[in-house]
């Protein structure tokens, strides 16, 4: 079986359940191979966010995968890159050596052919002060650089520093099927409690912009227009106090919020990375000020992803990074719930208008069905868009040449050489 079949088989397998699986196996009906050139795809429905979706699709080794099994292919992985993998040790390192043979390079490289270095190695660093430290020092060449370092990496000689934005969002999310957050009125009265610029003062030392709507301006489809009709409900504590009093919410003697004899207590989800730590902790300061009580609950991503698919959460602070505005589409469709729908939300008009979104394939067109669906979801408030960080990477100019990047500023290693010491 060809290669590309057998991938995009698996991928579609909803038993295999990769995340791929969430689109494709609705979608793709059938894949055919009529030779070893050619991949043929039946559509269940025409689709604007095809592509996208199998840009995501890495094609692997049929034969490798069914020798080593699919517990264990991601420990020996092979592939047509620019280098293999001949070393990886788990949350340390992994060292990449170059492929020989590689010459199907990106147009916008200038290196035909294999890549430059002998060997790369990838250290995996999670604290932020180790993971710059090591890049000021020399111990790596390469490195993204948390935003509190920036003015230090910026002072170096010997760095030269990236910028890049986000193609997605930071966002407090809500069980949108638990009360109180099934009240659309208590989703936007939390909203009008949050304080955008302080968080991105505090988690991301400035370095981030404030969003209202659930697009980055990044991302396909982003309308000024709903993200000015979104900027509406911007930070103001006293229509926050309001809105909650007019829904029975009262501060008890302690100052916190109570309706019926319960106080408004909410367990807030995390992962504990230091700026997510600092925007929780922000957060959780911002809703004291309206009378909500939030209990800070780290859990590593994994945790809350599961969490949030089984539905017992309350709050939660994450991210969602997509090029397309599919991005709603896994957000918030009602089929989704127990899924990639972390909110829980259902609303009738918002499925259908993400359903026509993704079958329109003019760009003129899709544009203005994806406005629609922002319009849904700006008034709804199943979640509160907080931010659209910047990227920073920086590289010792010191040590190496030929760097490119993306507009992530994502590192881009064909091009890029050690110079002599």
């Amino acid at each position: 079986m060809p290669p590309v079949k057998w991938n995009l088989d698996r991928y579609r397998d909803k038993k295999v359940a990769s995340p791929p699986s969430d689109v494709l196996g609705d979608l793709v009906t059938d894949v055919s191979a009529p030779d070893n050139l050619t991949v043929v795809l039946t559509l269940a429905h025409p689709s604007a966010i095809l592509f996208d979706s199998l840009s995501g699709c890495g094609i692997v080794s049929p034969t490798a995968f069914q020798k080593a099994g699919a517990d264990n292919y991601a420990q020996s992985p092979v592939g047509t890159g620019p280098f293999s993998v001949k070393e990886q040790i788990a949350n340390d390192h992994r060292t990449l050596v170059r492929n020989p043979d590689y010459a199907w390079p990106a147009p916008w490289f200038d290196n035909r052919g294999p890549a430059y270095p002998d060997t790369v190695i990838v250290k995996q660093l999670t604290d932020d002060a180790t993971m710059y430290s090591a890049l000021e020092t020399g111990q790596v060449q390469v490195a993204p650089i948390p935003t509190q370092f920036l003015d230090q990496a910026r002072k170096n000689a010997n760095l030269t520093v990236v910028q890049g934005i986000e193609n997605g969002i930071q966002y407090i999310g809500f069980n949108n099927q638990a009360a109180p957050f099934d009240n659309k009125n208590i989703r936007q009265a939390i909203g009008y409690a949050i304080n955008r610029d302080e968080i991105i003062k505090v988690a991301w030392n400035g370095e981030a912009d404030a969003i209202y709507g659930p697009l980055s301006p990044s991302q396909f489809g982003y309308s000024e227009a709903a993200e000015t009709e979104a900027r509406k409900q911007s930070y103001n504590t006293d229509t926050a106090k309001k809105m909650l009093a007019a829904e029975g919410w009262v501060p008890g003697s302690d100052g916190i919020l109570a309706k019926d004899g319960k106080k408004f207590e909410v367990r807030f989800l995390f992962v504990p990375d230091d700026p997510s730590k600092r925007a929780a902790e922000t957060i959780q300061s911002q809703l004291a000020d309206i009378g909500i009580k939030i209990d800070l609950a780290p859990e590593d991503i994994a945790a809350l992803k599961d969490e949030t698919k089984k539905g017992t959460h309350q709050m939660f602070l994450l991210y969602i990074t997509l090029v397309d505005p599919r991005s709603m589409e896994f957000q918030f469709p009602s089929s989704n719930i127990n899924g990639t729908d972390r909110t829980r939300f259902k609303n009738d008009d918002l499925d259908k208008a993400l359903l026509a979104m993704d079958a329109e394939i003019d760009p003129d067109k899709r544009k203005a069905l994806v406005d629609a669906a922002e319009r849904i979801i700006i008034d709804q408030r199943p979640e509160i868009p907080l931010a659209v960080k910047h990227l920073f990477y920086g590289y010792r100019k010191d040590q190496v040449g030929g760097m490119k990047f993306d507009v992530l500023a994502g590192a881009q290693y064909q091009d890029a050489y050690l110079l002599k010491p």
